[in-house]
């Protein structure tokens, strides 16, 4: 079935990563869990999501890339979110200050898995706020400098959201065990917050 077909193009990818990130630190892969390399420092970790929205790719909905995110002592030091419909890429390191972000202002937010949650989007519908739910969470955190708001309905992997947390550690952030937030704008984040914290 289609699930099948979406997990076999995961591990593909898994495999190809792993082949050439696998010498420089253990894998932690939302596919296969941890993978390790007896020769690895234990302090580094790599935290991969080797097709974030593979279920896009199989529908050819131009929104799918991937997330690495580089773990030194527990503590993300470079992530990488890319694109690989469109070309576009989120790269930020604490080596260096290279992120390239392009603040656009935006009238709707992200809400992932938006699904799951129909309270919430009957609330945010009265607070008259916009929102869509594209279904690529890394992608869709990376971009959060664009849109509104990011929310995230659903159990928090960190496979998920490392790389994209990294990203956005400038913005509000609120994260519980069931949702994630981030935003630039204080009132649409506060509005939100109010919002998810009664549920």
């Amino acid at each position: 079935n289609g699930g099948d077909i979406v997990k076999q193009i995961d591990l593909y990818a898994q495999n190809i990563f792993e082949r050439y990130l696998l010498k420089y630190a253990n894998i932690l892969s939302e596919e296969s869990g941890l993978i390790t390399h007896k020769n690895n420092d234990t302090n580094k970790l790599i935290i991969l999501d080797p097709i974030d929205g593979s279920d896009n790719l199989m529908c050819s909905m131009p929104y799918y890339g991937t997330s690495i995110a580089l773990q030194v002592n527990n503590i993300t030091k470079i992530s990488f979110i890319y694109n690989l419909s469109n070309d576009e890429y989120y790269f930020k390191s604490k080596y260096s200050n290279n992120l390239n972000l392009l603040n656009k202002k935006s009238e709707f937010g992200i809400f992932e898995r938006a699904y799951s949650k129909p309270d919430i989007c009957t609330k945010l519908n009265l607070e008259n706020i916009k929102y869509r739910s594209p279904g690529a969470v890394a992608l869709s955190i990376a971009n959060t400098h664009n849109y509104d708001f990011f929310l995230l309905a659903a159990n928090l992997r960190i496979e998920d959201i490392c790389a994209g947390l990294f990203i956005c550690e400038n913005l509000n952030i609120y994260q519980n065990k069931e949702f994630l937030l981030i935003s630039k704008n204080i009132k649409t984040f506060c509005t939100i917050k109010d919002i998810i914290k009664d549920i």
